[in-house]
């Protein structure tokens, strides 16, 4: 119960050799020209479609389940395609 802190004076880390002196470092090469394409918008866009389309023609689940058919296969086409 007789415990004694001390509190140190000064500050905490900027003395040297702390990391605040170390340089950053150097960012990474350019990425190359032919990054990958995402294809998450285009799978909720098609989704998105196909629920609405399928609630207009009173087949909401099918609508959603063709959405998210053609949505996998954008995805898939554009994995494809950045493949090559």
């Amino acid at each position: 119960m007789g415990h004694t802190f001390t509190v140190p004076t000064g500050t905490v880390a900027s003395a040297a050799g702390t990391w605040q002196e170390g340089r950053m470092p150097t960012p990474d090469p350019a990425p190359s020209p032919k990054s990958p394409t995402g294809g998450g918008a285009l799978f909720v866009l098609a989704l998105f479609a196909g629920i609405v389309i399928g609630f207009l023609l009173g087949q909401t689940t099918i609508g959603f389940l063709a959405g998210a058919a053609i949505g996998i296969a954008i995805n898939l086409w554009l994995l494809w395609r950045d493949r090559q």
